[in-house]
C-alpha cells in the first residue's frame, strides 16, 4: 500500500535519540529542546515560542491566552479538525462556523459578514497554505480581533515575506506523526504579539511564574492563574531536531513530487488542481472532481489499486454538534470534502509511484467524459 504519509527519518534522529538515552538525565534534560527553539526562533525571527506535548496542548494554550471573563464569539473554519474549536469551548463561548473558499480556507467574504461580532478568530491554514492569510490578517487588525493561526499543517510554507504562523498574534504548529516535520507527537506555539508573552510563560508553567524566575531572580516565584504543563519531552525534541536538520532539503523533494503530480495530471477532464503559493511546504496534495460520485469513485479505485486516498475533515458544520453551532456560509466545506481526493505526498513516495496513481485517475477520467459524451 502506497500511503498518504508516512514518516521519513535519517541518521540525524537515531544519533540525537541515542545521546540523549546516554545522557546522565533523558526526562529531565533540556539540550533538545534547547536547540528545537533555536532553530523555531531563527525561522520566526524572535524568540516567543513555548514547545508542547502536541499541537491540540498548544491550541488549548492559545485558548487560553485570548480567554476573557466576559462572554466571546470566536470564530473558526468550517474545514478543520474537531481539536481546533475544542480547545476553545468554554461556558462564556460562542463558536461561529464560517464557510470556506475553493482552497479549503476561510472566505473573506463570509467573514466579512461576522468579523465586526468577533473577539477571537482561529484560522486554519489548509494543506500547509493560505493565500487569504493577509487579508484575513488585516480584517482582524481592523475590527481588533485577535487572530490564531492554526498552522499544524503549515510548518515550512511561507506567502509573501512572511512564515504560515507568524501573521496571526497567535501561531499554532504540530509535529504530529502524519506533518511535514513530525516528532510523533509535538507542537509549538508561536507569540507573535510581545504583549501576550508574559501570560503565555506564565499560562505553560501551571499558572507559576516560574520561566520568569528562571530569566531574573529578581521575579518571585508563586501562582498566579490557573495553567497547564506545557513541555514536549527531551525525547521527543531529540527527534524532532533531527527533522529540522534535513526539513529544507524534505520540503525540495516534496515540492517536486508535487509539481510531477500537476504536470502529469494538467488537462485531465473533470478535475480541478489545487493552487499553492510558491513558497508552500507541498505537505499534502489533493484534487477536486466536479461531483462526489466521481471523486468517490476515484477513492474506491485508487484504494483497491493498493493507493490510499481519502477525503478529509468532513464539514464541521455536518458533524452532530458543530449543527447546534453558529454558521455562516454555503455549505461548500461539505461540498468540499464530498469532492476532494487527497493523494499520496511524503519523501518515500517515487517519481514512478506518481507517475502510476496519476494514469489510474487520468484513465478513469477518460471514462467518465466518454460516458458524457
Amino acid at each position: 500500500m502506497i500511503h498518504l504519509t508516512e514518516k521519513h527519518g535519517g541518521e540525524e534522529e537515531l544519533d540525537n535519540l541515542l545521546k540523549c538515552i546516554g545522557s546522565e538525565n533523558p526526562e529531565n534534560g533540556d539540550a533538545f529542546q534547547k536547540k528545537c527553539l533555536q532553530w523555531l526562533q531563527e525561522y520566526y525571527g524572535h524568540e516567543r515560542i513555548i514547545l508542547t506535548a502536541s499541537g491540540s496542548q498548544a491550541l488549548e494554550l492559545a485558548a487560553l491566552v485570548t480567554e476573557q471573563p466576559s462572554a466571546q464569539r470566536i470564530g473558526f473554519s468550517d474545514y478543520s479538525f474537531p481539536s481546533t474549536v475544542n480547545s476553545f469551548l468554554k461556558d462564556n463561548v460562542t463558536p461561529v462556523l464560517i464557510d470556506i473558499d475553493a482552497s479549503g480556507c476561510i472566505d473573506t467574504g463570509f467573514l466579512e459578514k461576522v468579523i465586526r461580532t468577533l473577539s477571537v478568530l482561529v484560522v486554519t491554514n489548509y494543506a500547509g497554505d493560505n493565500l487569504s492569510v493577509g487579508r484575513i490578517s488585516e480584517l482582524c487588525r481592523r475590527h481588533h480581533v485577535v487572530m490564531v493561526e492554526d498552522n499544524a499543517l503549515g510548518m515550512l510554507s511561507s506567502v509573501g515575506e512572511r512564515p504560515l504562523g507568524g501573521w496571526g498574534e497567535l501561531g499554532v504548529l504540530s509535529f504530529q506523526s502524519s506533518k511535514p516535520v513530525s516528532c510523533g507527537e509535538g507542537g509549538a506555539l508561536i507569540v507573535n504579539d510581545s504583549s501576550l508573552w508574559e501570560k503565555a510563560q506564565i499560562l505553560a508553567e501551571n499558572g507559576t511564574t516560574r520561566a520568569l524566575y528562571k530569566k531574573d531572580r529578581r521575579v518571585p516565584y508563586t501562582w498566579t492563574m490557573k495553567g497547564i504543563n506545557c513541555r514536549l519531552s527531551e525525547l521527543n525534541a531529540a527527534y524532532l531536531y533531527g527533522q529540522f536538520a534535513h526539513a529544507e532539503k524534505d520540503k525540495r523533494l516534496r515540492k517536486s513530487l508535487a509539481e510531477l503530480y500537476k504536470q502529469e495530471l494538467k488537462g485531465t477532464p473533470g478535475i480541478r488542481l489545487p493552487d499553492f503559493s510558491g513558497d508552500w511546504n507541498a505537505g499534502m496534495f489533493y484534487i477536486v472532481f466536479e461531483n462526489a460520485k466521481e471523486a468517490e469513485q476515484c477513492r474506491k479505485l485508487l484504494n483497491a489499486s493498493g493507493v490510499q486516498a481519502l477525503a478529509h475533515y468532513g464539514a464541521l458544520s455536518d458533524s452532530a454538534f458543530g449543527k447546534t453551532m453558529e454558521y455562516e456560509g454555503e455549505h461548500r466545506a461539505a461540498e468540499f470534502d464530498k469532492r476532494m481526493v487527497r493523494l499520496p505526498m511524503h519523501c518515500n513516495l517515487t517519481a514512478r509511484n506518481v507517475r502510476d496513481i496519476c494514469a489510474l485517475i487520468r484513465q478513469l477520467c477518460t471514462s467518465f467524459q466518454e460516458i458524457k459524451d
